[in-house]
């Protein structure tokens, strides 16, 4: 069953959520890793930023663009602790090596 990203949180292990990717950049931290950035929002508009780690880019960035909706499963929450903050959700979803992404039909009219 997808969950709402309103829901999410770590106290569960396996959440599955159906969510339209808003914007996608890429960024280099600090000590130079790069890493690949993400704004999502599920149906109800609720969002979440999400990350893809240097060493997972290949597995992920090519599937999606800007505007596609899809169903992502088995992934990490971590607590936003930056003061760069992209949404209003106290947690960032970090794709694994065994995260699931699979596009899928468009659930609604989101028009960001």
């Amino acid at each position: 069953m997808d969950e709402d990203v309103s829901d999410l949180s770590p106290i569960k292990l396996c959440w599955s959520i159906q969510v339209k990717l808003l914007n996608k950049w890429r960024e280099r931290s600090a000590r130079g890793r790069r890493s690949v950035r993400m704004v999502l929002a599920d149906e109800r508009d609720h969002r979440i930023e999400a990350k893809i780690k240097y060493k997972d880019i290949f597995r992920f960035d090519s599937k999606f663009k800007d505007g596609d909706w899809v169903a992502i499963h088995h992934f990490l929450l971590k607590t936003v602790t930056e003061d760069r903050r992209t949404t209003r959700h106290d947690y960032r979803i970090v794709f694994l090596e065994t995260t699931i992404l699979n596009k899928i039909s468009p659930k609604d009219a989101l028009e960001h």
